[in-house]
């Protein structure tokens, strides 16, 4: 995956100011980008009062469960698995 969750959602906020500013009708910008009106109007409103920082997300979410390590073992474990028939369950 090239851009995770948070960055696609950035980076709609992006092409909807960067197109209302640029002068596309709102009704065009929907279109393209599948937003609504408010959306747009509001990521304009907090680019033009903040810059880039306004619309790039604050919340970064809570800390993992499993560290990179606790990942990587879980995952080889699962790897490592025979496969179950529903007897065995």
């Amino acid at each position: 995956m090239i851009c995770k969750i948070e960055c696609r959602r950035e980076l709609k906020r992006a092409l909807a100011v960067k197109l209302a500013l640029s002068g596309y009708a709102y009704r065009a910008i929907q279109e393209i980008l599948g937003v609504t009106p408010g959306f747009i109007a509001k990521w304009k409103k907090e680019f033009i009062s903040a810059g880039i920082e306004g619309i790039i997300l604050k919340y970064k979410g809570s800390r993992p469960y499993l560290n990179a390590e606790e990942k990587q073992e879980l995952i080889q474990w699962i790897i490592n698995q025979s496969p179950w028939d529903i007897w065995e369950l």
